[in-house]
Order: C-alpha cells, then sequence, then structure tokens
C-alpha cells in the first residue's frame, strides 16, 4: 500500500475489482464471471464521456484494509496486477499508468448476485464488513453492466451528469 493507505496490518485479499468515481472507491465483488470487470469498464466508460474523475484501481483482486490513521477502509492493488485487466476472450491487457491508481478509500462495495438474490431496490440496511469497517452494499444483477452502473451512480449521486 501507499504511505496514504496504512494498515492497522490486519486485512484481507479480496477477489474483487476496485474502480474510483469522483474520488471515491467502490468494491465490486461476485464469483468469477459475474461481470466485475465488465462493470468496472461500464463505470470507467461512462464516467469519461461525462468528465467524471475515474480510474481502475485493481482488477480480479485487491487488498482491503482499514487505514490506522483515519479509520476508513482503503483498498489497493497487489503489486504483480498493478496496471492490468483481464477481457474475457483477449486476455490480459496493460492500461497504462495513466488510467488506475494504486489506491483508494471505499465508501461502496457491490455484490454481483443471481438474479433470485439481487435486490430490485437498495436495500438501505444491507451492508458488508472488512478489516472490521462497515460498508453499505448494493446487491446488483451478475452480467448485467449497464444496469449496475445506472444503480452505482445513483447512489454515489452522480445520475444527473452520468446518465
Amino acid at each position: 500500500m501507499t504511505a496514504d493507505a496504512t494498515s492497522s496490518g490486519a486485512g484481507s485479499l479480496e477477489h474483487a475489482t476496485v474502480v474510483e468515481i469522483d474520488h471515491r472507491g467502490v468494491l465490486i465483488r461476485g464469483p468469477s464471471g459475474s461481470g466485475k470487470t465488465a462493470l468496472a469498464i461500464e463505470l470507467l466508460s461512462r464516467c469519461r464521456a461525462c468528465d467524471i474523475a475515474s480510474a481502475l484501481i485493481a482488477d480480479d483482486y485487491a487488498f482491503v484494509a482499514r487505514n490506522e490513521t483515519t479509520g476508513d477502509l482503503v483498498a489497493s492493488v497487489p503489486e504483480r496486477i498493478r496496471g492490468l485487466i483481464e477481457f474475457r476472450g483477449l486476455g490480459i491487457v496493460n492500461v497504462g499508468h495513466a488510467r488506475w491508481k494504486p489506491d483508494t478509500r471505499l465508501v461502496l462495495s457491490v455484490f454481483l448476485s443471481p438474479p433470485d438474490e439481487a435486490d430490485r431496490v437498495a436495500d438501505p440496511d444491507r451492508g458488508a464488513i472488512f478489516d472490521g469497517v462497515a460498508l453499505p452494499e448494493l446487491a446488483l444483477l451478475e452480467r448485467s453492466p449497464v444496469s449496475c452502473a445506472y444503480a452505482i451512480l445513483g447512489w454515489l449521486g452522480l445520475s444527473d451528469r452520468a446518465l
């Protein structure tokens, strides 16, 4: 982690993709093949088209830990996958230094779920706990990057700028 993301020593390696949107981190979780990378690409594309600051933090795996100083959750990229993203059917691509950041402060967790487990309307009481810190969580429909992007951007209060 960078100096700004000093951990308490705890934390975990999560099977997740992380993006930063408008200086706020979004942790995208779900089983393999659920569309984590596709959702990240959709979010980054929409943000760039609307001039909203955005960056890829990590694809497929991320460290999540509590910052000792602020108590916030911080996600960072494992060194060996820094700047890389995997596109199904194409392989691993280096997205370059201009499009990624090493870490971000998390504000939201998203879990990509099968149809019978996804929320039709966000549950305000749903959350996830990482390193002792609770994050609000959206349970969204897997393999549906456009509708998931709408939900996430709306939750972040950016729907008027990005939809």
